[in-house]
């Protein structure tokens, strides 16, 4: 299981895709650690007949190979479990702290995304990847990582098959002569050079290529160099022993059965184009209040839909800016958010029935047993190679057996490592929320409070804001990432898939409409402890009268008073000219003397 966080959060857990990739790595680990105790064994004969000089070299081959072999091991224990803790997968920008503000770059690309509706692909470049884009229709609208390793992989698939091309065409013209020899040495030399790079680098990625001068030149050499070695075939030291063009050949085969089979296994991780669907939703709010009161509230609403209680990813969070000087500005504000990325259910362990059913997994599989094959080959060769060494006769060509089996066994690691990156695929899904305001304030006072009769007065600084445009995004994202180690991902999550929840940001655009239309102006004293207070003020009052001092009001009595005053004042008109409030039935206001219209 691969996915975990707590005890207690098991569906937060998913099957570890390295777990039928572990069991073919276990068997090609097994054959190095039996073929390398093999060598050590046989080597025993060189070191009781005290020849020293044979006795080391299959001994160092041996002791490569269990080193080798430890480390596969050592891979494979890395792979029984992977964890994917918090924070991981990488967000799609960098993340802020909650008590962070800004707007990176990132999700500025971030929510043109979302405001386009549309996801960006790499355009591809040059002859051979305009062959290869028209033989696949669906890979313009995979990841960039897929893409990348297709185009270098079909890369080598022509280069190789190219190689293969150039060296029949020369074996025809020197078989069975002197110079096939020298023909299959060079060629081998060639396959040697250019198959260390993708072999020996640790980037996936690596390619063998040619450019048009290359090419030429292969090709003359090709067609040319026999002539000119049959010149000097005679002035050349004898190679018949050696069996350099079968070398050659054998390796320039396994090479090319990888490629293609890899070929086909990319082309099963590519998906139908991705779905992309963009509908925003926008409205105009008016209210009198400040607006960051809306974000504080847009807070807390994205935190009542943390995914399991995981925080969501901030990736914007621009407060609106309101002068405390100015009389009237402009503002604006914007929140990003993503939920935590969780992984969509479809099986629930990964074994072989799952692997045959799925073509994303059965042609990896089919590369790690074309791994397996090639290990197993150059282990037997290897061993043959350490029975038939004998330096006491004519050990030249058995030596070519030794160099055999340590290409093949090379090659076998390099099916492992091709399929390795594309077992660690891993798929997510997120809600992504983008919530925008705009607009202008008018600051102003407001009095609430008859000013020759009421005893008590309310006045406040009101913020008032008309016409606030609101924009609302809420997206469903599906995402990929490809390898995983315990530092995170080897490569950063794509966006795979884009669809808009119109109903989701419609109950959020509605959420905040409605909480901005409940803001109040009015100050009234609400608390147990203003009432508390209320009270101790009109005893003081009826000690300095003349009459008897009448009981205290208790706190309880003095809230309830409020509370049933606060309700009648709720029926009362207001004047249109000064805005003062008056009592029901009163027919001009007490402020001014404005006639008031009946309600």
């Amino acid at each position: 299981m691969s996915y975990e966080y707590s005890s207690e959060q098991a569906q937060l857990d998913f099957p570890n895709p390295y777990r039928i990739e572990n069991i073919l790595w276990s068997v090609r680990a097994g054959i190095l650690l039996v073929c390398a105790l093999a060598l050590i064994f046989l080597a025993r004969k060189h070191l009781a007949a005290q020849a020293l000089g044979s006795f080391l070299l299959p001994v160092a081959i041996g002791a490569g190979l269990l080193v080798v072999a430890g480390w596969n091991f050592l891979r494979i224990g890395q792979q029984l479990r992977v964890f994917f803790g918090r924070g991981q997968p990488a967000g799609l920008a960098p993340e802020l702290e909650a008590d962070q503000r800004g707007l990176t770059d990132a999700a500025k690309a971030l929510m043109q995304t979302v405001r386009q509706g549309a996801l960006e692909f790499p355009v591809p470049k040059g002859a051979l990847n305009g062959v290869l884009y028209s033989l696949v229709k669906d890979l313009i609208t995979a990841p960039h990582y897929v893409q990348s390793v297709l185009q270098n992989r079909f890369t080598n698939l022509a280069s190789y098959a190219f190689l293969l091309l150039a060296m029949l065409v020369a074996s025809v013209f020197v078989w069975g002569t002197p110079a096939q020899s020298w023909v299959g040495l060079l060629f081998l030399a060639l396959v040697v050079y250019l198959a260390v790079k993708p072999i020996a680098n640790a980037d996936d990625r690596a390619a063998v290529r040619f450019n048009l001068t290359q090419v030429v030149t292969l090709t003359l050499l090709a067609i040319l160099g026999p002539v000119l070695l049959g010149f000097s075939q005679h002035a050349l030291p004898d190679l018949s022993w050696a069996h350099f063009g079968v070398q050659a050949v054998i390796l320039l085969l396994a090479l090319t059965v990888i490629e293609s089979v890899f070929f086909v296994a990319v082309k099963a991780q590519l998906d139908p184009p991705p779905p992309v669907s963009k509908v925003d939703t926008q409205d105009t709010v008016s209210f009198n209040a400040d607006p960051n009161v809306l974000m504080q509230e847009l807070e807390r609403e994205m935190q009542r839909n943390w995914e399991h209680r995981i925080p969501n990813r901030r990736y914007a969070r621009v407060l609106p800016a309101i002068s405390l000087g100015a009389g009237a500005g402009n503002f604006s504000g914007q929140l990003l958010e993503e939920t935590q990325p969780m992984a969509p259910a479809a099986f629930s362990r990964m074994d072989w029935s799952v692997v045959r059913a799925y073509p994303r997994f059965f042609w990896l599989m089919v590369i790690d047993l074309l791994g397996v094959l090639f290990t197993l080959a150059g282990a037997v060769t290897l061993t043959v190679f350490a029975v038939s060494y004998d330096p006491l006769q004519d050990w030249r060509p058995v030596f070519g057996m030794a160099s055999l089996g340590l290409a093949l066994v090379a090659v076998g690691g390099y099916a492992f490592r091709s399929a390795h990156t594309l077992w660690g695929r891993f798929d997510f899904e997120s809600t992504l929320t983008w919530v925008e305001f705009e607009g202008s304030y008018v600051r102003s006072k407001a009095r609430i409070g008859n000013q020759l009769q009421d005893r008590v007065f309310t006045e406040r600084d009101v913020v008032n804001v008309e016409n606030m445009t609101l924009r609302v995004w809420v997206m469903q994202l599906r995402s990929v990432v490809f390898g995983h180690h315990g530092q995170g991902s080897r490569t950063q999550r794509i966006i795979t898939g884009m669809l808009s929840q119109p109903h989701k940001a419609e109950y959020l655009k509605n959420l905040v409409r409605q909480f901005a239309g409940e803001q109040s102006i009015v100050i009234a004293p609400t608390a147990n402890e203003d009432a508390r207070r209320m009270a101790a003020m009109g005893a003081l009052n009826q000690l300095g009268g003349a009459a008897p001092a009448a009981p205290a009001l208790t706190p309880a009595v003095t809230q309830g008073a409020l509370l049933a005053t606060a309700a009648a004042q709720a029926v009362q008109a207001f004047c249109t000219a000064c805005g003062t409030s008056n009592a029901e039935g009163h027919l001009f206001c007490e402020q001014c003397g404005t006639t008031l219209q009946p309600a």
